[in-house]
């Protein structure tokens, strides 16, 4: 992008960094994008998580070096697709399993059958 950019990592379960990857826009701009604060405890509303400061001297700024806000929003994720009732069927087979003993684990002495 431009000259200086802003970059996230983060750390992996075994310690080390992940490879760090550039912003983009709106973060990143054709000039020097620098200065990356993150305040987590500065939650304004429900759907704010957090918010922070960088700065930047992207054309469209005031001056040379300006100083930029940006809030990080908590998007839910989208609600399971509907399941697909089927129709109800009658059973295809019966199965009659009248007086069968498939294994006999306990007979109780009083009881002869």
């Amino acid at each position: 992008m431009g000259g200086l950019d802003i970059f996230k990592t983060y750390r992996l379960k075994n310690g080390d960094w992940a490879p760090p990857f550039n912003l983009k826009p709106p973060i990143n701009s054709m000039g020097d994008d620098f200065g990356f604060l993150v305040d987590y405890q500065s939650k304004r509303d429900s759907g704010v998580t957090s918010m922070g400061y960088f700065t930047s001297s992207r054309s469209e700024g005031q001056g040379n070096d300006d100083i930029y806000t940006f809030e990080r929003r908590y998007v839910p994720p989208p609600p399971p697709p509907p399941v697909a009732e089927r129709p109800k069927e009658e059973p295809k087979a019966k199965l009659i399993l009248d007086g069968f003993v498939l294994e006999k684990i306990f007979q109780d002495a009083n009881n002869q059958q």
